[in-house]
């Protein structure tokens, strides 16, 4: 397991979050310190859940048929993505949490917005472990690109509202594209 597949891992699970917080940057949607604390807690309690079932499974199934899984399975989660991308292309400019219309994403507020950002996180989780890459670097390094991305994309949100990006659901595109080539990456070492 290399350093820099487990990079790849963690900035395509956070892709969402890099698009995620352009729009609400756009929106004029601010992401408050604790949310980005909260949700980066979440991100890494899944991901080293599902981290730890997969090494669970690598017990039980044999090194190369687990490879196979595990690639398999990155694979798949990778077309999803991005198939779920060409679906749903306006959602990510419609999605937010901010119930209360505060123009705030609070503590409260970032349990929901930490769990939407965590759904693909168990599939990859389990799936790299499964193909060997079962550190504690994976859940470290997502959560920390989670609250990097997040407040990266409100920054950089701020500054493209002039612009108004056309196409925010791009990282969405690019987030599956990273874990196809990870699968391929990880087969094939």
């Amino acid at each position: 397991m290399s350093f820099a597949a487990v990079l790849i891992l963690a900035v395509s699970l956070s892709m969402d979050a890099l698009g995620i917080g352009i729009s609400y940057g756009l929106r004029g949607i601010r992401v408050s310190w604790k949310a980005r604390v909260v949700i980066c807690a979440m991100s890494m309690m899944v991901t080293g859940a599902a981290v730890g079932l997969g090494s669970v499974l690598l017990e039980v199934i044999p090194l190369p048929a687990a490879k196979l899984l595990g690639c398999g399975m990155l694979l798949i989660l990778g077309l999803v993505i991005i198939v779920q991308g060409f679906r749903k292309r306006k959602e990510e400019n419609s999605f937010s949490c901010d119930f209360d219309r505060s123009k705030a994403i609070e503590t409260a507020e970032a349990l929901y917005l930490g769990a939407a950002l965590s759904v693909d996180s168990f599939g990859a989780g389990v799936s790299s472990a499964v193909s060997g890459m079962n550190s504690i670097l994976v859940p470290i390094l997502a959560g920390l690109m989670q609250m990097l991305f997040l407040w990266g994309g409100g920054f950089l949100g701020k500054r493209l509202k002039l612009i108004q990006l056309k196409n925010p659901g791009v990282f969405v595109y690019l987030s599956g594209g990273l874990l196809v080539v990870l699968a391929v990456l990880r087969w094939f070492s």
